[in-house]
């Protein structure tokens, strides 16, 4: 990678080992069994993970990102119109080592 003064950066590869475990509960919504809603808890361990970079032949200071993190996470999932098609809403937040939130909408055909 080089940055707007010029310089190339070299990125090595990313090593990285986690352990998650976690659960989730699942809430059908009426009689519809193609419909539910999920809560789910989990807790993740970054064992050792590593990022290394150089530049000019200099090595960086290696990012370390071992630690611990909370997850929960709330969604939706349905198969609205056929059997094929699922479409799962989806929230998920983070504390601890890592920390923010984010959001998805999926949606999944089999043929």
């Amino acid at each position: 990678m080089r940055l707007a003064t010029g310089e190339l950066v070299k990125f090595a590869s990313v090593d990285s080992f986690r352990l998650r475990l976690g659960a989730q509960w699942q809430n059908q919504l009426g009689e519809d069994k193609d419909t539910h809603t999920y809560l789910g808890i989990a807790w993740e361990h970054e064992f050792d993970g590593r990022a290394k970079a150089s530049i000019y032949g200099y090595h960086l200071d290696t990012a370390a990102l071992s630690g611990g993190t909370g997850i929960v996470e709330m969604g939706f999932a349905a198969n609205p119109y056929h059997k094929s098609l699922t479409l799962d809403f989806d929230l998920q937040g983070y504390a601890g080592r890592h920390e923010g939130a984010k959001g998805s909408i999926r949606a999944n055909y089999r043929f």
